[in-house]
């Protein structure tokens, strides 16, 4: 192997823990727990994003002293690895396919060794998402098949230095010393993200490179005879007389090799599409570039450039114009994707794709394919004189394209008709729609926030420059989609009243005060959203006040959602609407807690993509939520600090109304308190820039917007925050009353004033003060058992303590553990605000 360009650091004396806090703080490495003697972890959701360890105190903590090893988890690092099972083999595999192993491998410095063999660990392109794939050859004796090599990215996770591998007991190590940055990391090779990228196109190639396997590639078919005049003879003749590299750099492809050209648009300067290495079959290009047209997962001939680059994937078009161009006259207009794919006797074949056509036709003549900023797809249509909006994959396109074809042919469009048709315009619309923002409920742009009432004239508030008005679905520049679940909100009334709002919610002054914050707060469309929790007894009206709330900004028919059992559900949850509303808590498990965290600042839920083996789905939401329970919900700090709690009063006897009176208040109501929050939002948009916190909150932004505001609301400039910070402190008291360890850290520090030292013996000395260490008193089931859960406790209520006049500061690592300095102080009132002048 030839000597590596860079050298990499050596870590000798360095523990486990050291290299672990490298990998998260200079690499930026994703770190999941592997057991003793396991070159795997164990147990289910590993592989999640969120449970992946990226912060570097709490890695070098866990693999510290655990003795277990440690994987990368690549979809959380941008990483990815070859890894070669069989080195010969593999030679062979990836030479049928133009790839030279000998020469690649060396090429990267930064190479793992374990047991045999050694893995290049890459940067993947930003952008770019590669799934797990394998490489089997069969076993001549009848055994378990062979494993070649595997490409490994995304989910999936590989051993890290100095782990131990479980066979020979020796650590795996780095073969040119640890990599002392991320930089020094080298970008996937271009001839490895396209064997990735079409591995299914390339994978019989490498099968058929086994020796002793039976199953070839099966010869080339040859393209049947047509007729001189014939759809399918131009394409053909458009392959025999142009290469697709021909047509690239006819628009503009600028060739970097001599398989490789660079998209127009690139901005890397690096080449993004390859000539593939498919031997003596008809030469084909593929695309890795995220804006390139060409970029849709699949390899393109000649005339597959043509049609896409000059005429926009209209292969009818595209037809005609190769035919002029060769000289060649047609004899009918069927495209070559309708003849190419008739059957033998054409009857059934040809009614079912000249069904699939005409619908397509009749959609595209009604609507238009688009997408969004993340390349979903989406159709808008004029359904009765008004615009609508959809997303490809949702029930509303189906529903649409399936009356669209009956009402103008008098036949049903049959499902896998239906399913070409939509996939078609997916696919049209992520290759050449244009790009629009697209929203549910709401969506801030360029400075405005937009409303969708949810109405069928489909009209939309704009709120901007102090001032709100109503726009035509036409007038919009967001694009809104709307959930089966979505109900319909009131026109806002001009200038509006938030009084009503008293008459509706059995609170005292404070409690509207933060009740009115958060239904500003979740129309504004501007995440870090602060969540609302009711408390209070039983028969208080917590359920009532949650739907009220809801109603008020964002009705829909899930009013009163139970807990969410999964995190996967909380997200589905969130794609149908923008507030959610969870009624009847009995308490909320550490899980939720971080997962409503994630909802809040907002975050993402990855999972398998149904009848898929190696595609992934995410799930991606911020939205506002309600609690409400009759115990305390709150009760870890990180969830507290995010939440506005708001305690209602008992209802006399006498002042008890009816669920129809308590209707028949809100629908009057309605109108002037949706105006009175729009005319309030205009002036917080209009004063947001010249409006200063002196020291900023948890939520800063959410509490920069109600300062802004307050001119349009019915209290006096500060008493926001006032109350805020009143309900924080007194929100970081309750979490703090529940907490075994926040009482035993209290009474620690009110007894000696102030500490220094290691956490093993911050440990020791509170099982001391406890009785625990003396077997007096048995230890609550979440009291920690080791110095590092301690550490994470400490870490959590850090910003609880600090409210309640009590100081925990991480001093870092030193020879004997991590040392933390804590000492008591005054509750500091830390929010006040000015107004540029």
């Amino acid at each position: 192997m030839s000597t590596p360009p860079i050298k990499g650091i050596s870590l000798t004396g360095w523990a486990t823990g050291d290299y672990a806090q490298h990998y998260t703080d200079t690499m930026g490495f994703g770190l999941v727990p592997i057991p003793q003697g396991q070159k795997g972890p164990r147990g289910t959701g590993w592989n999640k994003p969120e449970n992946a360890l990226r912060d570097s105190v709490q890695a070098a903590a866990r693999f510290g002293h655990s003795g277990e090893n440690m994987g990368l988890l690549h979809s959380v690092s941008g990483t990815a690895v070859i890894d070669v099972d069989h080195q010969e083999y593999a030679q062979m595999a990836l030479a049928a396919v133009g790839i030279d192993l000998v020469a690649l491998v060396p090429q990267n410095p930064w190479r793992i060794h374990g047991q045999k063999g050694e893995k290049p660990v890459y940067l993947v392109p930003e952008g770019m998402l590669l799934p797990h794939h394998k490489l089997v050859w069969p076993c001549t004796t009848g055994g378990p098949d062979i494993t070649v090599f595997e490409l490994r990215s995304a989910g999936v996770q590989d051993v890290l230095p100095p782990s131990i591998h479980p066979q020979t007991q020796k650590p795996y190590v780095w073969v040119n010393g640890v990599p002392p940055s991320r930089e020094v990391l080298p970008e996937l090779p271009a001839e490895l993200v396209t064997l990735w990228q079409n591995w299914h196109e390339l994978l019989p190639v490498m099968q058929a490179a086994c020796p002793w396997n039976k199953v070839k590639l099966a010869p080339e078919i040859k393209p049947t005879r047509h007729q001189p005049k014939t759809n399918a003879s131009v394409i053909e003749a458009y392959n025999a007389r142009f290469t697709p590299g021909e047509v690239l750099e006819r628009c503009g492809y600028q060739r970097t090799g001599q398989n490789d050209w660079m998209f127009p648009g690139s901005t890397s300067g690096s080449a993004g599409v390859h000539l593939l290495p498919n031997q003596d079959l008809l030469p084909k290009v593929f695309s890795h570039h995220q804006a390139d047209p060409l970029c849709n997962g699949h390899g393109h001939d000649a005339f597959s450039v043509f049609c896409t680059l000059e005429h926009q994937g209209n292969v009818h078009e595209a037809v005609k114009a190769a035919a002029h161009l060769l000289g060649l006259s047609l004899r009918d207009d069927r495209t070559e994707a309708e003849s190419s794919t008739a059957s033998a006797d054409g009857q059934d074949t040809d009614r079912r794709m000249s069904k699939s056509t005409r619908a397509l036709q009749l959609v595209l003549d009604a609507g238009e394919p688009w997408r969004d900023e993340h390349g979903q797809a989406y159709l808008t249509v004029q359904a009765q004189g008004r615009r609508e909006h959809h997303r490809l994959t949702s029930r509303g396109a189906r529903d649409y394209a399936g009356d669209l074809f009956f009402e103008k042919e008098q036949r049903i469009l049959g499902n896998q008709a239906l399913t070409e048709v939509l996939d078609t315009l997916a696919a049209r619309a992520r290759r050449e729609g244009q790009e629009y923002p697209t929203g549910q409920r709401v969506k801030h742009w360029q400075g405005k926030v937009y409303l969708d009432l949810g109405r069928d004239d489909w009209q939309v508030v704009e709120v901007a420059g102090g001032a709100w008005r109503l726009l035509s679905a036409e007038e919009c520049p967001v694009r809104f989609t709307r959930s089966p679940q979505m109900l319909p909100l009131p026109l806002p009334e001009d200038p509006g009243t938030l009084s009503p709002l008293s008459d509706l919610l059995n609170t005292n002054r404070r409690g509207l005060i933060l009740c009115t914050a958060f239904l500003l707060g979740a129309l504004s469309a501007q995440g870090p959203y602060a969540h609302l929790a009711f408390k209070g007894e039983q028969g208080v009206g917590k359920s009532t006040a949650a739907s009220t709330l809801q109603r008020l900004v964002d009705p829909s028919t899930a009013t009163r959602r139970r807990a969410p059992r999964k995190e996967q559900d909380l997200f589905i949850a969130a794609r149908s609407a923008h507030v959610l509303s969870f009624d009847n808590l009995s308490s909320i498990s550490a899980d939720l807690s971080d997962s409503l965290c994630c909802l809040s600042t907002g975050g993402s839920f990855a999972t398998r993509t149904l009848h898929t083996n190696d595609e992934e789905t995410v799930l991606q939401a911020m939205r506002p939520a309600i609690l409400n329970g009759i115990a305390d919900l709150l009760t870890r700090a990180d969830l507290a600090e995010r939440t506005l709690l708001v305690e209602l009063q008992r209802i006399e006897a006498s002042q008890r109304l009816t669920e129809q009176e308590l209707e028949n208040r809100f629908v009057q109501a309605h109108p002037q308190v949706l105006g009175a929050l729009l005319t309030a939002l205009a002036t917080g948009l209009q004063r947001l820039q010249d409006t200063h916190l002196e020291q900023a909150p948890r939520l800063a932004d959410f509490a920069k917007l109600l300062v802004a505001a307050e001119p349009s609301l019915p209290w006096e400039p500060g008493e926001f925050l006032q109350v805020y910070t009143d309900m924080q402190d007194e929100a970081a008291r309750v979490v703090l009353e529940g907490d075994d360890v926040a009482q035993a850290l209290q009474d620690f520090l009110d007894e000696r004033k102030w500490w220094e030292g290691p956490v093993n013996l911050l440990l020791n000395l509170l099982n001391e003060q406890e009785g625990i260490m003396a077997g007096f008193k048995r230890p609550a089931p979440d009291w920690p058992k080791s110095a590092r859960a301690l550490g994470e406790r400490l870490r959590r209520l850090a910003p609880a303590l600090s409210k309640t006049g009590y100081t925990t500061e991480f001093l870092g690592r030193r020879k004997d553990g991590l040392y933390y300095r804590m000492r008591k102080t005054e509750a500091e009132m830390f929010t006040t605000y000015t107004h540029a002048k």
